[in-house]
């Protein structure tokens, strides 16, 4: 009554079947290779803002009003035409520390500020040449004008984190005592320079 079915047929009715089965597979493994790098990259910023926020922490800051910390800082070479600095030189009149860097972007664009600074005369200017290669700085500073007494180098960074420094440019004026008396993080501008920064430096050189 019933015939037996030509084999073609039956291999003609699974092929279908198992070509809808490889093209879900194949259309899932996609889906899955497609997200795999948002994955990733979601794990990787996690980390990182977790990190960052571990590490300011760890960093001390400056606080206002409290002495400088103790350092000694040798120049940018041995046959640097600018001498190192210290704690030491920052006592007795006022004094600006600016943290900068040959590879600092910002820093060159606060340099004219930085330098109206040292030419003002109201106060001495000191470098902070921070994760820099001596050679670089050397070059960067002979190329753009230097406007520090004197350039210390710290390659690690490591004194640095003693001010509460961990990014630059950074900016500090230091009263006659050696005390810590404004800081900028960040850019000083035109504004910031003749409304904040000068204001202070005068009312300092006044101060017995």
């Amino acid at each position: 009554m019933f015939g037996k079915m030509n084999p073609e047929t039956v291999d003609n009715q699974k092929r279908p079947t198992s070509a809808v089965s490889k093209g879900g597979k194949s259309d899932w493994i996609k889906r899955v290779i497609y997200f795999i790098p948002i994955y990733v990259l979601t794990i990787v910023v996690f980390v990182f803002y977790l990190n960052v926020g571990r590490n300011s922490k760890t960093i001390p800051s400056a606080p206002i009003n409290e002495p400088v910390p103790d350092f000694v800082l040798p120049p940018l070479s041995a046959n640097a035409q600018l001498p190192g600095f210290s704690s030491k030189d920052l006592v007795g009149e006022v004094t600006v520390v600016n943290f900068f860097a040959s590879w600092c972007f910002p820093c060159l664009k606060e340099h004219p500020y930085i330098t109206e600074i040292s030419r003002s005369g109201l106060a001495k200017v000191y470098g902070h040449n921070y994760r820099d290669r001596p050679d670089k700085a050397q070059n960067w500073l002979r190329k753009y004008g230097n406007p520090y007494l004197a350039v210390g180098a710290d390659p690690s960074g490591r004194v640095a984190l003693d001010w509460g420094v961990s990014d630059i440019p950074v900016t500090i004026v230091i009263d006659k005592t050696g005390r810590i008396r404004f800081k900028r993080v960040g850019s000083v501008t035109s504004k910031i320079l003749n409304q904040t920064i000068f204001p202070i430096i005068k009312k300092l050189r006044n101060e017995r």
